[in-house]
């Protein structure tokens, strides 16, 4: 008998990529529970092909964005642009690059972030 493939999301970064979206949200927009959606962000749980298929229209992103296995490697292709973002402050990597020649250059990569205090996100 096979060994069960084990499926990785992105729900919980896409959630947070559009707008902080919680875990109801994405429910009531599923029609599903919240305890659903926690099960599927968890790894507990595999969807429906339909639910999946809503999960990456609500983001608006493919399918293989959403869902994926950590044994396999992503195909170059073409470039996508990225999903527009909800009312808020505006990022600072949408700011225009200084115009000045003189600019002081930027400061130091502060390095890998520290680690989750929950433990790695999915």
């Amino acid at each position: 008998m096979a060994k069960p493939i084990r499926v990785t999301t992105s729900i919980r970064a896409l959630r947070f990529a559009h707008g902080e979206m919680t875990q109801t949200d994405l429910a009531d927009r599923l029609g599903v529970t919240r305890q659903t959606v926690i099960a599927i962000e968890q790894g507990r749980y595999s969807p429906s092909l339909e639910v999946a298929f809503q999960i990456a229209r609500v983001f608006n992103v493919p399918l293989d964005d959403v869902f994926g296995h950590p044994d396999t490697h992503p195909q170059p292709g073409p470039a996508r642009e990225p999903p527009p973002r909800g009312p808020g402050p505006p990022h600072p990597k949408d700011d225009p690059p200084p115009h000045e020649t003189g600019s002081s250059p930027p400061p130091p990569d502060p390095g890998p972030a520290p680690p989750h205090p929950r433990g790695p996100l999915p």
